[in-house]
């Protein structure tokens, strides 16, 4: 090839790298598709998954490897799809490719139907199947293929996002149910989710669409349960146990005569038998007085108990190494 002509090429090849789209990665922000169609869902919009925990897997129907996937999707699915974690396939398959997956695979999870499947040239992928795990905030957390996806990366990204709701209210879930039932709406609306919960265990002699919305309502007053107690959880495993007992104070007050309010009530009132715990719970007493004294213009009162806490055996308790009570003195005393 003449001298000319092999530049030319290296100058092309060049030029089309450079166009090229690097793949997405961890950390940076997902654009969800924009799908045509949905289907196995009651979604109306992929927008209605902002919020959650998504695996977004892109695939090719006609893949072998892609109806084998499906177990696995169930798999990741079972124990976390009350919590927040929805696996979306997407595909650029027509309708009746996709229907005639589903009928196939028994698969339980939505499909995304995106015409030319645009996003997964966009977000550079190249091949079948692949796979973007994107948390609540919307950030990739994790990229790969669909199998390497465990239930310990699912765990982790659903704790690490629950946020409780504020300790100060009671808790309470809008259902939607029979009319029959309007009591049982009144007392999940009102704060009394057990008995909701119980109440909504009937359905005898309703029609279909009835029984529907009964399985939707308990499902939603699950779905309250299980956030709250990995709220609780999630405190408890990181020592923060003042919040964590009254977490599961709480819980076993609004759940009462659910079947699963009971562990709860017996582990708040282990908590508040607990040495450790009893420690936690008055060093943030102790900070939170600190911070009143502060937003009253109290400094001095605020800086002599800080360094009466610094002082204490409280010191070492994992809410006053977390508050850094030594910059909080020094703040104080400036």
């Amino acid at each position: 090839m003449p001298m000319r002509h092999g530049l030319f090429v290296i100058v092309v090849l060049a030029a089309a790298a450079s166009l090229s789209v690097a793949q997405i990665k961890v950390g940076d922000r997902f654009t969800p598709p924009k799908a045509d169609r949905l289907a196995g869902t009651r979604l109306k919009s992929l927008a209605e998954l902002k919020g959650r925990l998504v695996l977004w897997i892109w695939v090719d129907l006609g893949d072998p490897s892609s109806r084998e996937l499906v177990a696995r999707i169930h798999h990741l699915d079972a124990p976390f799809g009350k919590k927040g974690f929805v696996p979306v396939l997407v595909t650029g398959a027509g309708r009746d490719a996709v229907d005639a997956f589903r009928d196939a695979t028994g698969l339980k999870t939505p499909i995304a139907l995106e015409a030319g499947l645009k996003s997964h040239a966009a977000l550079g992928f190249s091949g079948f199947p692949v796979a973007a795990l994107v948390a609540p905030d919307g950030v990739v957390a994790w990229v790969g293929h669909p199998k390497d996806v465990t239930r310990d990366d699912l765990e982790l990204l659903l704790r690490k996002v629950k946020t409780a709701t504020p300790i100060d209210r009671r808790l309470g879930a809008k259902i939607e149910v029979p009319k029959a039932f309007a009591a049982a709406a009144k007392d999940a609306a009102d704060g009394r989710l057990g008995a909701a919960y119980l109440a909504l265990a009937g359905g005898d002699g309703l029609s279909e669409v009835d029984r529907m919305l009964l399985e939707e309502a308990r499902r939603v007053v699950d779905a309250l349960l299980d956030f709250e107690l990995g709220c609780a959880e999630r405190a408890d495993e990181t020592k923060r146990f003042a919040e964590a007992g009254r977490l599961y104070a709480r819980i076993a007050r609004d759940f009462e005569g659910h079947p699963r309010a009971a562990a709860a009530k017996t582990r708040a009132e282990e908590i508040a038998k607990d040495p450790a715990a009893t420690a936690e719970r008055e060093a943030a007493a102790r900070l939170a007085e600190i911070d009143r004294l502060v937003g009253r213009n109290r400094r001095k009162d605020a800086l002599a108990l800080a360094r009466e806490l610094a002082a204490s055996p409280l010191a070492t308790t994992k809410a006053v190494k977390d508050r850094d009570l030594k910059a909080l003195v020094a703040s104080l005393e400036n």
